[in-house]
């Protein structure tokens, strides 16, 4: 997946990413440009870096974009050491232990999925498995069960549409132990 290769790029470089969905609207693009400014921006596989472009604070790792739902969105730097705790508290919390592999649904500009799947694979070193997500939906539900994922994490409106597309009827997603729902 570019975008999973993209942001590790990043880090490896040493720029601190700022996570934000493919197709942002241009107004809320520009909204976020107003309220943070200076900031680069990755389009067409190409860094557009202004002039004056703000110096991230060395102490952070990623910088996410909240959903808004509480207002106009916001956005949350994290530093490693505090994903690097979040992780292990989910992993302790949700007794991840048992689970091998874990199936990604959301977009990775989602925090949940960039954070309880993707870096919780990477520093447990267990099989992170990306799936086209839930723009085709049947073909998501046929990787989801091809590939035998322990875990996935999906919003309500996910599991409505996999419901809608003959979930219930289906054999049972057999692998999988644990599902964690985000976001309102």
């Amino acid at each position: 997946c570019d975008e999973v290769w993209f942001l590790l790029e990043a880090l490896l470089a040493g720029v601190v990413p700022v996570l934000l969905p493919p197709n942002l609207p241009p107004a809320k693009l520009a909204s976020l440009k107003h309220a943070y400014g200076r900031f680069a921006e990755r389009t067409d596989q190409q860094i557009i870096c202004p002039a004056d472009a703000v110096t991230a604070d060395p102490r952070l790792f990623a910088v996410l974009l909240t959903s808004g739902s509480t207002g106009a969105p916001k956005l949350v730097g994290a530093s490693e050491s505090a994903l690097r705790i979040g992780v292990t508290t989910i992993h302790q919390v949700q007794a991840l232990e048992p689970v091998a592999a874990a199936a990604v649904l959301l977009p990775l500009h989602f925090g949940f999925a960039l954070i309880n799947q993707l870096l919780w694979a990477i520093h447990y070193e267990r099989e992170v498995i990306l799936t086209s997500g839930m723009g085709l939906p049947a073909q998501a539900l046929k990787e989801l069960r091809d590939a035998g994922a322990a875990m996935v994490c999906m919003v309500s409106q996910q599991i409505r549409t996999l419901f809608s597309l003959g979930l219930a009827a289906a054999a049972p997603l057999s692998n999988l132990q644990v599902v964690n729902l985000a976001g309102g």
